[in-house]
């Protein structure tokens, strides 16, 4: 409240005040919001580098939805408008919140590792699989379990449980992945 009353003042003495004051004012909200300027610009940046991992992350968010609103009304016969909202709220809320402290512990980690880099693709994968993983269920009860396999599903259930990629084919730790 200090802050924006301290802004709200200086705004009134550029327009009113004298040109001394007016300069002042002009200084002091400058420097009070460089440290804004300076966040923004750095959220802007992560946000460009990743931006094709965000779309795919809230597609994923928004295919679950959609699939599920329909799997609950017309598989299901459950569906509740309140708790379809609630559900997408906290599905959204955790995919940001986990996000948000996996690349707390990847910055403390540092990015030049092979530790940091092991936990940015587990985070970027487990942030990706909760709503990519919900949607596939989903996909399987509207298809009565032919699609997606049921056995692609039950190695996704394992990565989930051990976050081994292995999961997913390589058998051996030398073995290279094909798609």
């Amino acid at each position: 409240m200090n802050f924006l009353n301290f802004i709200l003042k200086n705004l009134v003495a550029i327009h009113k005040g004298s040109i001394e004051l007016k300069v002042k004012s002009t200084l002091a909200i400058s420097l009070a919001s460089f440290p804004f300027a300076v966040i923004a610009d750095a959220v802007s940046q992560w946000f460009h580098l990743n931006i094709a991992y965000i779309l795919f992350v809230f597609g994923a968010v928004i295919i679950d939805h959609l699939l599920g609103s329909y799997v609950h009304a017309f598989i299901k016969r459950d569906f509740n408008i309140k708790k379809n909202i609630q559900g997408f709220m906290v599905k959204v809320s955790l995919i940001v919140s986990v996000f948000f402290l996996g690349r707390g512990i990847v910055h403390i980690l540092g990015d030049d590792n092979i530790m940091a880099h092991y936990f940015n693709t587990m985070m970027r994968l487990m942030v990706f699989i909760y709503p990519a993983g919900s949607a596939l269920m989903n996909c399987s009860l509207l298809t009565g379990g032919k699609f997606p396999p049921i056995g692609f599903l039950e190695k996704l259930k394992r990565f989930n449980e051990n976050l081994n990629i292995k999961e997913f084919g390589a058998d051996k730790p030398d073995e290279q992945l094909t798609p």
